[in-house]
């Protein structure tokens, strides 16, 4: 693995990347297997007027891993992020969106199978937040992000918190927000058979395994003594 970095007075630059290959084992299969993969990530972070800033982040990941009589799995994804911090006035605005997009191919074995055995999944978001301060003790943040997936589409995630600072080293605060786990790929296209009878499934996937959802309210207190 390698890591770069570039420090300027108004810009940053990050650059890093793996590259590896081993075996796996397992000591309750009689088979062993491989594995191998590369990543690349890159980030640009540039400080702009009024305390503003612009964040750029892009990640390259290729993977690979073969095991006999269980399957093969191959993986390549890519993810870009951007950001945007604006100030004005008690406002500090965050605003940006990223893609990812990841092509795959499982190839089970005689019990594990994945049906496509080839996906193409993609997920999008897009988000915008709003910190207020209020008092110089006192602050409230605010803030929706627009999922994307292909399985169930967009999801809304809304969320709202208030911090007070009680003194210089506590802090009281409180949060209202809705949270999405999406299905995946395991959720949807596994498929695990009976080796007692083949035409019949362990654990069935499908269209029925909908997104897990949960409205959460938080109450916190922190302090250094």
């Amino acid at each position: 693995g390698f890591r770069r970095d570039w420090e300027g007075r108004e810009q940053d630059v990050t650059l890093s990347g793996d590259v590896y290959q081993g075996r796996l084992r397992n000591t309750s299969l009689l088979s062993s297997g491989t594995m191998s993969g590369a990543n690349l990530r890159a980030e640009v972070q540039r400080d702009l007027a009024d305390a503003g800033q612009v964040r750029l982040h892009a990640w390259l990941d290729q993977t690979r891993r073969s095991k006999p009589g269980v399957g093969m799995q191959q993986i390549d994804t890519v993810d870009v992020e951007a950001q945007h911090l604006v100030r004005f006035g008690a406002h500090g605005i965050t605003w940006g969106g990223g893609y990812r997009n990841s092509r795959d191919q499982i190839d089970g074995g005689p019990v594990l199978r994945f049906t496509p055995a080839r996906r193409n999944l993609r997920w999008s978001h897009l988000f915008v937040q709003d910190e207020l301060t209020l008092t110089p003790t006192l602050r409230a943040v605010a803030g929706m992000r627009v999922e994307h997936n292909v399985y169930t589409g967009s999801e809304l995630l809304p969320n709202l918190r208030l911090a007070w600072d009680a003194s210089d080293q506590a802090t009281l605060w409180a949060a209202l927000s809705r949270t999405v786990r999406a299905p995946s790929r395991i959720d949807r296209d596994l498929f695990l058979v009976n080796p007692a009878s083949p035409r019949q499934f362990l654990i069935a996937g499908g269209a029925d395994t909908v997104a897990e959802t949960a409205r959460v309210a938080e109450l916190g207190y922190r302090a250094q003594p």
